[in-house]
């Protein structure tokens, strides 16, 4: 058995974001279009370098994308909403960006969560007119490094998945009856890239780690079953699963036309079981082993003795080693990291680290190498140093998730009574209007942020500059009469990092960003250690943001799952366990800013739907511990206080019980993009609760007409009962600018006042 380094994908935003700084440039009309293409070739080149450099071969290309790769495959194959074809031409570039933000009166293609990751990709939308066709002129704009083909491997999205992810324009179509023209389409494009001298193809189907329906195991069948026949040019095939078990789709993989298929063990070992059942079709395996999707250095021995058992009594010629999936979901390199622990360093791996690990973990399987190479020496002593360490467990913490009752996760009253009273003491207006927490980050914020950093401004001056953009904020919302107010978080950088860094258990990386979607990075804290609050997080800014206005202020915390979601999670307990720590310690916030006055309180739970397994014998579990986490943080207030949550950006369908489990008082949600589609499974479902549907979407730099806005609202007014009924844009507003903002909510409030005179 030959073992053989193998990777699947890199991150793609540049090791210091350079990617995403060039084309928001070229979005402002300050970098031309050879400037952003060179940056973009720059990072290509980098990351094919990186991957030979380590041993990869083939290295893995076409993984790099300028916003999004299903985007990339709906120019591909042709498949653009029709709404786009009456704008105005513009360049191939400007084109495909305008897909992604809308323009004008033109809305923006739909995004939503790729699988279960916090990565948000382009949706694409079968109408009654897509007809599938290679777009050959995208192709050739396709930025791939030079080199050897034959040394390369060109991989894109299976068109499975890409069908399983998209979604119908309107619900008589069905978007599986263009899979003959895109098969077509799919056989054209596969055969140009063969021409063009590739031999080795990666064609990815997360989608088989999914309960498939009978259409879709037709359709990956008779894509598959000749696949090598049809191309007719000689090539090597590896078909890529990640993301969970195939499961009872092991049938539907062992007999097709692919060389060798991908499984990730690492995430779930089960997926060990199907691998003799491949022995009876393929010579050749590719296991996942070292995770793609988080950030620990390899537990090393831990790992060849998974390997080893994994293929014992098999006889595969040639096992390739790799990540469980695209490295696309960690940081590039912990070379620039020089402000964390360097304890803490010692453990972590980031995407360059991780293809070096493949290498050592190559030769060890190969026995070319033994326990006293350096390298090796080295893995080792980490994984020792991080299990004995003093910084990971606290005593006290354990003790008190230990008291937890029952009593903890309930409020006092049901909803129906709550709401009454709620009602009787704020006295709210018919369709109350707010934001969802932050408001623009400005240049002047970041600059303050950055001074007050580097030493170059004092604490109290800092201070004194925050509480002046607070008054601001706060200004400008009583002007545009906003109902319910927020402070703005001009003091946060970031929804969850903010909150780490004043909880214990938390380290920060300096340039350990990765992409949420677009040219959107984010910086996920890395946590070590037990959790606890050492001290009030947002008591006073928020007392301080209450004080400057009659009108009522929202306390904004981030939830306990977002928070565990979008951080790098420690491997050494059950996600649940430290998913319960930190809702302690955002409990304690809850009731301290009840203590101090803020009687309207938001836990935003964005994450929670993201988290849910793929598979659905699983969900349930993860269901149970992520709304238990919810009402841990937010049962201990009095039925008087108002707790609202967000969430944005999900496909709602399978969680709606849980969503309702929650039992916040209020629930914002987007809802822009889908024309308020998704009002209508919560009216389906009955949900008992107030429900604020996002009007405006704030992804997209447009700022939406009055017209629209009022279109929006009465749709919403339509479905629910306007006694439950919020009305508020779809996310925070930290991205956009003033002007904007202040143009759309004046918009928003105008529209609400319009449909107010009319119930």
């Amino acid at each position: 058995m030959k073992y053989i380094a193998s990777n699947l994908g890199m991150p793609r935003v540049g090791r210091k974001r350079e990617l995403k700084f060039i084309i928001e440039k070229y979005w402002r009309g300050e970098a031309s279009i050879s400037e952003l293409t060179s940056t973009a070739e720059e990072v290509v080149t980098l990351n094919n370098t990186l991957q030979a450099q380590a041993g990869i071969n083939p290295t893995t290309v076409n993984d790099f994308t300028l916003y999004d790769r299903m985007l990339d495959m709906c120019c591909l194959t042709g498949l653009i909403p029709s709404r786009f074809n009456n704008l105005n031409k513009l360049s191939f570039t400007d084109s495909y960006f305008r897909f992604a933000r809308g323009e004008g009166n033109v809305a923006a293609m739909e995004m939503t969560k790729w699988f279960d990751t916090n990565y948000h990709y382009i949706v694409p939308e079968i109408e009654e007119t897509s007809a599938p066709n290679f777009n050959r002129e995208f192709f050739e704009n396709q930025i791939l490094p030079n080199g050897d083909r034959n040394n390369q491997k060109f991989t894109i999205i299976g068109p499975l998945t890409f069908l399983t992810l998209a979604k119908a324009s309107k619900g008589s179509i069905n978007k599986y009856a263009i899979y003959f023209e895109l098969k077509k389409t799919y056989d054209e494009l596969l055969k140009y890239v063969l021409s063009l001298g590739y031999i080795n193809l990666q064609i990815e189907e997360p989608a088989l780690g999914t309960d498939l329906s009978d259409e879709q195991v037709t359709i990956f069948s008779d894509f598959y079953s000749n696949l090598k026949a049809r191309l007719d040019i000689p090539t090597n095939i590896l078909l890529a699963t990640y993301f969970g078990n195939v499961e009872d789709n092991i049938s539907i993989v062992k007999n097709i036309e692919v060389d060798c298929l991908h499984l990730d063990i690492f995430t779930d070992e089960s997926n060990i079981d199907n691998l003799s059942t491949l022995n009876e079709s393929y010579d050749s395996i590719s296991l996942g082993v070292i995770s793609g999707r988080n950030i620990w250095k390899i537990n090393l021995n831990e790992t060849i003795e998974i390997v080893n058992r994994a293929l014992q009594n098999l006889n595969f010629d040639t096992v390739f080693i790799a990540p469980t999936t695209s490295l696309q979901h960690v940081p590039y390199s912990l070379k620039l990291e020089e402000k964390m622990p360097t304890e803490v360093i010692n453990w972590l791996a980031f995407a360059e680290e991780k293809i070096l690990e493949l290498q050592v973990l190559v030769a060890r399987l190969n026995k070319e190498i033994s326990e006293e190479d350096e390298r090796v020496k080295s893995i080792l002593v980490a994984n020792t140093m991080r299990k004995s360490s003093t910084l990971v467990n606290d005593p006290s913490v354990a003790k008190r998730i230990s008291g937890l009752t029952n009593e903890d996760f309930e409020r006092q009253s049901e909803f129906a009574i709550r709401q009454k009273i709620q009602r009787a003491h704020f006295q709210f207006p018919k369709l109350p209007t707010t934001t969802i927490g932050s408001f623009p980050q400005t240049t002047e914020i970041r600059q303050a942020r950055a001074d007050f950093n580097a030493g170059k401004i004092d604490e109290a001056e800092y201070k004194n500059f925050i509480e002046k953009a607070i008054i601001e904020c706060i200004e400008k919302q009583e002007a545009l009469g906003i109902d319910v107010l927020v402070h703005g978080e001009p003091e946060r950088n970031d929804m969850v990092q903010y909150f780490g860094e004043l909880l214990s258990g938390f380290t920060f990386t300096s340039f350990g960003w990765v992409q949420s979607y677009g040219t959107r990075c984010v910086k996920p804290p890395v946590i070590y250690g037990d959790i606890k609050r050492p001290n009030p997080m947002t008591v006073e800014w928020a007392k301080f943001a209450q004080s400057n206005t009659n009108k009522k202020m929202k306390g904004m915390l981030t939830g306990p799952v977002t928070i565990l979601q979008w951080s790098f999670v420690r491997d050494d307990q059950p996600r649940s366990l430290t998913c319960n720590q930190i809702a302690l310690a955002m409990r304690d916030e809850v009731k301290d800013l009840e203590a101090a006055g803020i009687d309207v309180i938001q836990v935003d739970e964005p994450a929670i739907r993201e988290g849910l397994p793929i598979r659905k014998a699983k969900q349930p579990e993860y269901l149970k511990w992520s709304v238990d986490a919810f009402r841990l943080t937010t049962a201990g207030v009095n039925n008087q206080t108002q707790i609202h949550t967000h969430m944005c950006y999900s496909e709602f369908n399978d969680v709606m019980d849980s969503i309702a489990a929650m039992d916040a008082d209020v629930i914002s949600i987007e809802c822009s993009r889908s024309n308020m589609e998704l009002l209508n499974l919560f009216k389906q479902e009955k949900y008992p609760n107030e429900i604020g549907p996002g009007v405006w979407d704030i992804h997209s730099p447009r700022v939406p007409s009055l017209e629209e806005l009022e279109k929006l609202i009465q749709k919403a007014v339509d479905v629910i009962d306007v006694k439950n009924l919020w009305i508020n844009p779809d996310c925070g507003l930290k991205t956009r600018g003033w002007p904007e903002v202040e143009a759309t909510l004046s918009n928003m409030i105008q529209a609400t006042e319009n449909i107010r005179a009319k119930i």
